[in-house]
Order: structure tokens, then sequence, then C-alpha cells
């Protein structure tokens, strides 16, 4: 699907028009703003962070490959440098690993298990280090292999990015396939309806915002993930 390339600037200008309460072509810029638009450019910078966190869409998965240090089992995503990490993909056959002396003719895959069934496992008595073979996610997010590392091992798998925040102008939906664009600024008009009443594109905002949503869950999500879940 060709990702979007509508700008923040454009969506604010979307959304100013379709509220039809404030005319021209405004804004001008989103920086700088006050008042009313100041209002209005932060509903479509929130708009956007909401949409990425009503699911695990498969646009915010990216992939990370990292290193482990010998006789060491914990690692968290600051440590391997993932700035942009929101949470682990734990999928079956989803982490792989093998010794980075050796390469990737060494790869294989390493399963999950849960977090008690490691700390029983791994964390208890006297551990000897060896070759990982299984992995598990704490609690608070910590990525744990076990046993321990005797050695240096590249580990590779995907996680999910924490939502984009709009900052300028340019800035377009990292992801988002073009023809859900305009969800932003549906749900940026339910927030601008909030606020004043009288638009008369608000009656129309939330059975767009629903519709289009409705797609997104269809086409983007696999049919089990869809749940029940409220859309806004």
């Amino acid at each position: 699907m060709p990702q979007a390339t509508t700008t923040f600037l454009q969506l604010c200008r979307q959304v100013a028009r379709d509220s039809g309460v404030i005319s021209g072509v405004k804004p001008s810029t989103t920086v700088g703003q006050t008042d009313q638009l100041l209002q209005l450019v932060e509903w479509v910078k929130d708009a956007w962070v909401t949409i990425q966190s009503d699911q695990l869409w498969p646009w915010m998965r990216t992939e990370f490959s990292e290193v482990t240090i010998a006789n060491t089992a914990s690692y968290t995503a600051a440590g391997w440098g993932l700035t942009d990490h929101s949470d682990w993909v734990t999928d079956l056959e989803s982490v792989t690993m093998y010794l980075t002396a050796t390469g990737v003719s060494d790869e294989g895959f390493l399963q999950a298990i849960p977090y008690a069934t490691y700390r029983k496992r791994y964390l208890m008595g006297t551990q000897t280090a060896g070759r990982p073979v299984e992995y598990a996610i704490s609690p608070t997010g910590v990525f744990y292999v076990g046993p321990k590392p005797d050695a240096v091992y590249t580990i590779r798998g995907e996680y999910f990015k924490t939502p984009q925040v709009f900052s300028a102008d340019a800035d377009a939906p990292t992801g988002l396939p073009e023809e859900f664009v305009k969800v932003i600024t549906y749900r940026a008009l339910l927030q601008f309806g909030e606020y004043d009443e009288a638009g008369p594109a608000m009656a129309a905002a939330e059975k767009n915002y629903r519709d289009i949503m409705g797609r997104m869950y269809r086409k983007m999500l696999p049919a089990l993930a869809m749940g029940g879940r409220p859309l806004a």
C-alpha cells in the first residue's frame, strides 16, 4: 500500500476547512500558534497518537539485531539502544539467535516462555552459562535469555515502536497507508466538536471515523486481533 505523504500542516488545514468555523487557508504553520489554531494543531497531533495507540498496527513493528554479553542474562531496550521501543513482539518463532563469531549459518529460534517459568528455571540457585535456548519478557519489559550466555550471541527479532509525534510542518504519518490518512482528520474533528459543537461537519465526523477505522481493522489486522475494542 502506498504510504501517506500528506503532511502535518496539510492535515491541520483540512481539519480547519472541514470544521466550517475557520475561514481562509489556515494555519500558515504548525509552529507558534495561539488560541483556536493552537488547539487545532494539538488536536491533530493528539489524533495521530491516539490512532497509533489503538491497536498493534503492522506499521508499528520494526526489526532489531543486538548482541549479548557473556554471563549477562537480562537486557533492556534502552541498553540495546532501541530509543523508540514500546513493546517486544513475541509471536511464535519471532526471535532468533546465533553465535556472533560463527555468523548466520548458526542461526536458530529462541523459544518464548512465561517469565514465571523463566524465574524458576534460570534465576534460582546456581546457574551455569551456556548457549541460550529460551527467552522471557519480565513484567517491566526486560528481555531475559536462558541460560545466561557463555559467549557473545546476536539476537534478532521485532518490537513495536512508540507512537510518532508530529513536530514539524512537513512531518507525514509514518507507515500509515495514504488511503486511510483522513482517519486523522476525522479523529481531530471529533475533538474539535467537543470544543465547538456548532461546527457543521461534526455530526458526520464520528460516523466517518468509525467507518474508516473499521476498514483499517479489516484490511490491516489479523481476523482474531479485531476483538471488540471501542473505536474511540
